[in-house]
């Protein structure tokens, strides 16, 4: 079977959502818990570095994280592999994150990756919900700070 090259390209601003996200974290925890295995806790940026194979991760604003989501999400479904290479940005300025997506006939490992991910990214984003929603002033300005 062939595969299919099918390049996708987002556009990311540059700021430190990721961190952002791990400080919203804090308020259930040093990291964030894995709801299928309660026993592992996963570093955030480890996490990320892991889920797309990037290194440097401070590429994602917190909006993304939800688009990060339903894209896992739909590749999972379609069991697509995915791997990124953090690019940098031709027109805009801003670094772009080129997903380079293969259809295979079964799920690879970069799927079963994102599978185990969806869940700890969606405790990620709703942690950082729920310090907005408290309307943590300390930490709301920590996390515009490092959204800048």
């Amino acid at each position: 079977m062939t595969n299919t090259f099918e390049p996708n390209t987002i556009h990311l601003s540059v700021a430190a959502a990721l961190k952002a996200a791990r400080i919203a974290s804090r308020r259930i925890g040093h990291g964030v818990f894995d709801p299928v295995q309660p026993d592992c806790r996963f570093d955030l940026e480890d996490l990320a570095a892991r889920l797309i194979g990037a290194t440097v991760l401070d590429a994602i604003t917190l909006a993304d994280l939800g688009t990060l989501i339903r894209c896992c999400e739909a590749r999972v479904a379609e069991g697509t592999g995915m791997k990124a290479e953090l690019m940098p940005g031709a027109v805009s300025g801003e670094d772009v994150l080129r997903w380079d997506e293969w259809t295979r006939p079964v799920r690879t490992p970069e799927a079963e990756r994102l599978h185990a991910a969806i869940p700890i990214l969606q405790a990620c984003l709703e942690s950082y919900e729920q310090v907005c929603d408290l309307a943590d002033a300390e930490a709301a300005f920590e996390i515009r700070r490092l959204c800048r």
